[in-house]
């Protein structure tokens, strides 16, 4: 989770950065590129390094390097077609897509080398040795910045400079890795792992594209209607809610490999409490990062940017209600029930897209985060049922291992914050800092509970 915060952490400090190089079209433009390789890279990769990589490593622990080396192998190839195929059609979709050639090439670049990364890094967590994977991520993070700001300052690339770091970092570091792992792996592709990958991996496609239509697709759009200054100003209260992705995206890369296992031990009771604490700890920073919002604009952003304030609470609500309807899912990942989850996010997806497409054009861009709200609602609907029913299908008590009570007290508790923090950002200060002084005596009260909680999932089971 560390990892994770330094991580993202470099991404978010660099943002007063790029927001003052680059003008708000241009940075809107960089964030429409990222949103572009992100549904590259998933579709290229058949989304293998994802959970079908972590159940494959635990069914086949004992020729892990070869399972890699076979799934790194068959990305390739298909991200190979891909890339064909697009430079086939681009005359067609280019003007769509809203990127010259030279650019959108570099997305399968990406999608190339940066799985071999992913790939090293998930078997770094699952036998727990993380200082080799923190020392291989900071490198990456700080790469992309560097490179990036120099082309942009030193050599006039514009916001093409700061894609050209994001893919020369990729590079220098997911080829290291992309040796490492067909060396290890004796280059060897063995046909039973890649059928079983594929079975995993082919139905979650649509759930990952998904998540990123939820998470992104509302600045594609939004660039679309609006233009690429509008879609500028909602990127950068995204970048505000990465300080949440930050935690919850670290939680979960540190809970996903002891949830498997206690929840192969049958330790239902530690999961719920662990649970429990660390959606307290994801709300209680959510609260804070809500508050404090108006200050956080006038640090990463010029005046320019100040409408996004408006867009923080409900983006960063989604944020938190995501990780929480994340964890419900994880037992259906434990159950290799992909096909469930990838129709629960293709629905919230649609929802989304749907509502931005009736809504931007007549309401403006601020309305995108109300709409990922309802999508991520639409979601957790979907989840909460499948796995329910896949609990049954199992003889699993649901309730033995989420307390649905506490979920609800918290984010009623955070919905109450959210409308607190739209009411008072034009009123004085003093009134919001006052909440925030509450949230952090509790949680310095607390704060040898919330310890515990983190590391219960870093003990090696």
């Amino acid at each position: 989770m560390i990892c994770n915060v330094l991580q993202r952490g470099i991404q978010f400090l660099t943002t007063p950065v790029y927001t003052r190089i680059l003008s708000t079209e241009e940075y809107g433009f960089y964030s429409v590129f990222l949103t572009w390789c992100n549904i590259t890279v998933i579709i290229a990769t058949l989304s293998l390094p994802n959970t079908p990589y972590y159940n494959g490593m635990l069914k086949f622990k004992d020729d892990g390097y070869v399972y890699t080396s076979s799934l790194q192998l068959m990305g390739n190839l298909a991200t190979f077609v891909l890339a064909v195929l697009f430079t086939a059609i681009y005359p067609v979709i280019g003007a769509a897509i809203g990127l010259p050639y030279k650019l959108s090439i570099l997305m399968f670049v990406v999608a190339f080398f940066n799985p071999a990364f992913l790939f090293w890094s998930y078997q770094q967590r699952l036998k727990y040795k993380y200082k080799a994977l923190i020392i291989a991520t900071l490198i990456n993070s700080l790469l992309m910045p560097i490179i990036g700001i120099f082309l942009v300052i030193s050599v006039g690339c514009g916001y093409e400079g700061l894609i050209y770091g994001y893919v020369i970092s990729i590079l220098a570091v997911g080829g290291f890795f992309y040796i490492k792992n067909l060396y290890r792996g004796r280059c060897k592709v063995k046909k039973e792992y890649c059928s079983y990958a594929l079975k995993i991996s082919v139905p979650l496609i649509p759930h990952y594209l998904s998540q990123i239509m939820l998470g992104q697709s509302d600045r594609v759009m939004i660039n679309y209607y609006c233009g690429a200054g509008d879609a500028g100003i909602y990127s950068l209260a995204y970048q505000i809610s990465l300080v949440m992705t930050i935690l919850t995206t670290g939680i979960n890369n540190a809970l996903t490999p002891w949830f498997y296992r206690t929840f192969e031990k049958r330790g239902y009771s530690r999961i719920k409490q662990t649970i429990n604490i660390l959606t307290i700890i994801v709300a209680a920073l959510s609260g804070i990062a809500m508050l404090v919002a108006p200050e956080i604009i006038c640090l990463l952003g010029t005046k320019e940017y100040l409408k996004a304030v408006w867009i923080i609470p409900p983006v960063i609500f989604a944020t938190c209600y995501a990780f929480a309807y994340g964890l419900w899912g994880t037992v259906l990942f434990c159950f290799e029930k992909s096909k469930q989850i990838a129709s629960a996010s293709i629905f919230g997806a649609v929802v989304n897209i749907i509502l931005n497409a009736l809504l931007i054009p007549k309401v403006g861009f601020i309305v995108a985060a109300y709409t990922t709200v309802v999508g991520y609602i639409a979601i957790s609907i979907c989840i909460y049922n499948f796995s329910i029913r896949a609990c049954k299908k199992n003889t699993v008590d649901f309730n033995d291992i989420y307390d649905l009570h506490m979920f609800r007290i918290v984010f009623i508790g955070l919905a109450i914050v959210s409308l607190f923090c739209l009411l008072l950002y034009k009123q004085k200060s003093m009134v919001r800092y006052i909440l925030l002084a509450i949230i952090l005596v509790i949680v310095f009260i607390k704060r040898k509970t919330m310890a515990s909680a983190l590391k219960t999932i870093t003990v090696k089971l």
